[in-house]
C-alpha cells in the first residue's frame, strides 16, 4: 500500500492553481500557552506547500483542529495559530466566521483574499461524524483538495476521509509526500541489520505494529510499561507494573512468533523501581522485581544492551518512551536511547510525541533522518494498510 501511494496519489506539482482557490488540510494542533502558539513546528513543516500554491497562483482555504473542543469554545480558537501563519508567511491571514449559516460557500471560494483559514474544523459536530451537509458545504469552497494534515489522516474524520471524495482534483502535499517516503525506506529497501526501538504504555497500541515489523526487522528493543506485558506473558514476575491482562495471550504468540522467525526481542533485564511515582528519591534498580515495586524505566544493563544493538544498526524505527519520560526522575532509558540513536550513523525514523521531544531536548534532531509529525498516524502507517486519509485520494472521483 506504502508504494502504492507513492505511486498513484497525484502530488502538489500535478495540478494548475492559477487563479484557484485550494482547500488545504493541515494540522495546526499546536501547543498553546496563555493564548499563543508555544510551538510552532507543526506549522512551519507545512510551509514548503502552502508556499508553492501561492507561488503557483493559487488562493488557500485552510483547514485544522485544534485540541478536543465540544462545540464551540473560544479556547480552542485557531486565530492565534492563523496570526502566527501569517507572521511566518509574512501575508495577512483572514479567519473565516464559525456559524456557516447564511454562508455562501461560492463567494468563500472567490473571495479576493489570498490565504483564509477556517475556524477550528472540530467546532463542528459534523467533523467527526461525517455530515454529508458540512461535505457538501465544503466541496463548494474549493477547486483542488489538497491533505497535507499527516498527523490527522489516520481518522476517518469529514475534512481528511469523506470531503475528498467530492473533489475531482485531490491530492497530497509536500509534508505528506515527505513522510511517505521516509515510512517507505524503513518498510520496503530497509539497510540490515534493521533495529526496531517501541516503548510507551501500551502493547496492545502497537499489536499490528509488531506483527508487521517482524516480517521486516531483524532486532527489537522493548522499553517502557508495555514491556511489563510482554514480561509477564513470558512468566516473569513484575509486581505492581503496569500489565494488560487481557493482550497477554497475544502477547506471548508475538513472542513465540519471533523466536520461529529468529529475530531478536529484547525485553528488559533490569529496571528502574519504585513503589509509588511520587516518591521517585526512593527508586532502586533491580533485576528482579519485588512485590509492591513497579518498573518506572529500564535499568543500567538494559541501556548497556540496547545500546549495543542501536550502535550496529542501519536502519531504526523508534516509538515511544522507555519509561515515564515526563518525569526527570524516570528518563534516563529513554535520554540514553536518545542519545544512542542520535550518534549511529543509522538512517532513523522517529514517531510519537515523547521520542520526538527526547530527540530535541538534546538538540540532537538534526542527526535524524526523519521526525515524523504525527505519532499515531506512523503508528497506523507502520501497520502496513496505508491511512485512510490518504487512501481515499488513491480513489476516483
Amino acid at each position: 500500500m506504502i508504494k502504492k501511494i507513492l505511486s498513484q496519489a497525484n502530488k502538489l506539482h500535478d495540478f494548475d492553481y492559477a487563479g484557484k482557490r485550494v482547500f488545504v488540510r493541515v494540522d495546526f494542533n499546536c501547543p498553546m500557552e496563555e493564548g499563543k502558539v508555544a510551538d510552532a513546528t507543526r506549522i512551519e513543516s507545512t510551509l514548503p506547500t502552502l508556499r508553492f500554491i501561492l507561488e503557483k497562483g493559487g488562493k488557500l482555504l485552510i483547514a485544522s483542529h485544534l485540541g478536543r473542543p465540544d462545540g464551540f469554545d473560544p479556547e480552542f480558537s485557531l486565530a492565534p495559530v492563523a496570526e502566527k501563519l501569517g507572521e511566518l508567511l509574512k501575508e495577512k491571514v483572514r479567519v473565516m466566521p464559525y456559524q456557516l449559516d447564511g454562508e455562501n460557500p461560492r463567494q468563500w471560494k472567490e473571495a479576493s483574499e489570498k490565504i483564509m483559514m477556517m475556524e477550528n474544523i472540530r467546532f463542528y459536530a459534523g467533523e467527526t461524524k461525517g455530515d454529508e451537509a458540512l461535505a457538501r458545504f465544503l466541496s463548494q469552497t474549493a477547486d483542488i483538495y489538497i491533505n497535507d494534515a499527516f498527523g490527522a489522516s489516520h481518522r476517518k474524520h469529514l475534512s481528511v476521509y469523506h470531503l475528498p471524495k467530492l473533489f475531482a482534483e485531490k491530492g497530497i502535499g509536500l509534508l505528506i509526500e515527505k513522510e511517505i517516503k521516509a515510512f517507505c525506506r524503513v518498510l520496503k529497501d530497509p539497510e540490515k541489520p534493521f533495529v526496531v526501538i517501541m516503548g510507551g504504555s501500551k502493547v496492545s497500541d502497537k499489536i499490528k505494529v509488531l506483527e508487521n515489523l517482524l516480517e521486516v526487522a531483524d532486532q527489537f528493543l522493548i522499553g517502557g510499561a508495555m514491556a511489563y506485558t510482554l514480561l509477564r506473558a513470558c512468566g516473569t514476575d513484575v509486581g505492581r507494573s503496569l500489565v494488560e491482562e487481557d493482550r497477554l495471550e497475544i502477547a506471548k504468540r508475538i513472542i513465540d512468533e519471533a523466536g520461529r522467525l529468529g529475530k531478536d526481542f529484547i525485553l528488559p533485564c533490569d529496571h528502574c523501581l519504585v513503589k509509588t511515582v511520587d516518591r521517585p528519591e526512593e527508586k532502586i534498580y533491580s533485576s528482579h522485581i519485588e512485590t509492591g515495586y513497579m518498573g518506572v524505566d529500564i535499568g543500567p544493563e538494559t541501556i548497556r544492551r540496547f545500546s549495543e544493538k542501536i550502535r550496529k544498526a542501519r536502519t531504526i524505527v523508534w516509538n515511544g518512551p522507555m519509561g515515564i519520560f515526563e518525569m526527570g526522575a524516570f528518563a534516563s532509558g529513554t535520554t540514553k536511547v536518545a542519545e544512542e540513536v542520535a550518534r549511529s550513523g543509522a538512517y532513523t525514523v522517529v514517531g510519537g510525541g515523547d521520542s520526538v521531544r527526547a530527540l530535541r531536548s538534546l538538540g540532537v534532531g538534526e542527526e535524524i533522518g526523519h521526525m515524523s509529525t504525527g505519532g499515531g498516524a506512523s503508528l497506523k502507517l507502520l501497520e502496513g494498510n496505508g491511512l485512510p486519509g490518504i487512501n481515499v485520494l488513491l480513489d476516483s472521483p
